[in-house]
């Protein structure tokens, strides 16, 4: 038997499993608390454009946050100072 190795397979699997963790830290009970307190700290107001936000909103991390993180639910994901409201257009 011929073992071939399949490098796309493998980046899709990764991809997948990526946006599985995405999925439930964005959901967690931790990350909704957090979130509304960035809200709460910020006034409701964009911080790209000053402006108060009227509806949809979103929470931003200024550093990227990375798979390692996400997989070992690093501190860092909740550092308040890496986290910044935005309107969504």
């Amino acid at each position: 038997m011929i073992f071939i190795y399949d490098k796309e397979f493998e980046w899709e699997q990764r991809v997948r499993e990526f946006d599985e963790m995405k999925n439930r830290f964005y959901s967690s009970t931790r990350w909704q608390e957090t979130k509304a307190a960035v809200i709460e700290r910020e006034d409701c107001i964009c911080q790209v454009c000053g402006e108060f936000i009227v509806g949809r909103t979103q929470i931003d991390h200024i550093l990227e946050i990375s798979y390692d993180q996400l997989k070992e639910d690093d501190e860092e994901l909740y550092n308040m100072e890496n986290l910044q409201l935005l309107c969504v257009p």
